[in-house]
């Protein structure tokens, strides 16, 4: 049993540690960057259920909001969460969110 749910705290946080590797990772376009870090996010989400999946979003957001540069472009800071690109950054909470609740009862091979 504990076995289990150490388990689970590790994915959640390896998950974080992958989007905070794979954030910075960006294609310029506008104001706005593509960055890698929504396919860490949807990967995160098969692997984890949709709890988990918001947890290590969460965690993504809070090392970047207290200034770790794991936002697009190496960037940080409230500023960052706050400004032109924080309804972006929060919206992967919500994309956690609904495409976790579409995943949720699909089993396919991977999911745990």
């Amino acid at each position: 049993m504990r076995e289990n749910k150490i388990k689970k705290i590790t994915f959640t946080a390896l998950m974080a540690a992958i989007l905070c590797i794979m954030g910075p990772i960006v294609i310029p376009v506008g104001m706005i960057p593509m960055s890698f870090a929504n396919m860490a996010i949807y990967l995160a989400i098969l692997l984890l259920d949709k709890k988990k999946a918001m947890i290590s979003v969460a965690l993504y957001l809070l090392i970047g909001l207290i200034g770790i540069p794991v936002f697009a472009g190496f960037s940080a800071g409230a500023g960052k969460l706050f400004g032109p690109t924080g309804g972006y950054l929060v919206g992967y909470l919500v994309l956690s969110f609904l495409a976790g609740s579409l995943l949720e009862n699909v089993k396919y091979p991977g999911k745990q």
